[in-house]
């Protein structure tokens, strides 16, 4: 087991510990500082779910468990009664509808942020290489004039007997 995954399992520990012992701000905080080392936790995640505030960092949190394991039946209930109740007290704001992503503390955006701009670099560099190629006279290929094959399932039986 490496150093970083004996952390997580002792922070979750730790977290857990905390919020059966009520210091829910404590739980929090392990909690997070899990999600910090591995933002796909799913323990994490959940025991997160159980320790905030709100019933719309709440559904954020279960969103997450859910994204990470689809499986997640305990989660998937719990996500699945807050929604109900945003429902019924008729907010709007809390119902499902647009897909949420990961989301983590903002602390831990600015990796995110980078990675996002490397991608975007990485896209212009494509686009600028794709340009400077056709300005020096490269050209698309021709197209050609091989029809191209459709497939078409039929549920009429055939009248052709199959080789045996």
């Amino acid at each position: 087991m490496s150093d970083n995954e004996a952390r997580i399992r002792e922070l979750l520990g730790e977290g857990v510990e905390a919020a059966r012992a009520g210091d829910l701000e404590k739980a929090r905080e392990k909690f997070e500082a899990v999600i910090e080392l591995d933002q796909y936790n799913e323990k994490a995640w959940l025991g997160l779910a159980r320790v905030v505030e709100s019933d719309e960092e709440k559904m954020i949190c279960l969103s997450n468990v859910l994204l990470i394991n689809p499986k997640n039946e305990r989660a998937r209930r719990m996500l699945e009664k807050l929604e109900s109740k945003a429902a019924t007290e008729g907010r709007v704001d809390l119902i499902p509808g647009l897909p949420i992503k990961i989301r983590v503390p903002a602390r831990l955006r600015v990796p995110v942020l980078i990675g996002g701009a490397a991608v975007l670099l990485l896209g212009c560099s494509c686009l600028a290489f794709g340009l400077v190629s056709m300005l020096r006279g490269g050209t698309a290929p021709e197209p050609t004039n091989t029809p191209a094959l459709a497939v078409v399932a039929t549920n009429t039986p055939t009248d052709t007997p199959t080789p045996t």
